[in-house]
């Protein structure tokens, strides 16, 4: 079992996410993605987290597209939001 679930993060698709989507466009998709698998590493690195298995970007708290933030989960019932590479709380 590795730090990071295979499936902890999902793309992005306009279909699935048309409201993001008319938002951020396929560029703004493609950010939000990318951001959610650096978070995903980030918090893997940490001893309070034993395996991260769901990561999203937090809309609520994101101003995209200056500050993007994500949530981590991880199994042992701890979230972390990782704003920009950088845990926040």
């Amino acid at each position: 079992m590795g730090k990071i679930a295979k499936d902890a993060c999902q793309k992005y698709t306009k279909i699935g996410f048309h409201n993001l989507h008319a938002k951020v466009g396929d560029a703004g998709l493609k950010a939000i993605y990318e951001h959610d698998l650096k978070a995903a590493k980030v918090v893997s690195k940490l001893t309070d987290c034993d395996q991260v298995f769901f990561v999203a970007y937090s809309e609520s708290r994101s101003t995209y597209p200056n500050e993007l933030v994500s949530f981590v989960d991880c199994t042992n019932g701890r979230r972390f939001y990782v704003q920009n590479g950088v845990i926040i709380d």
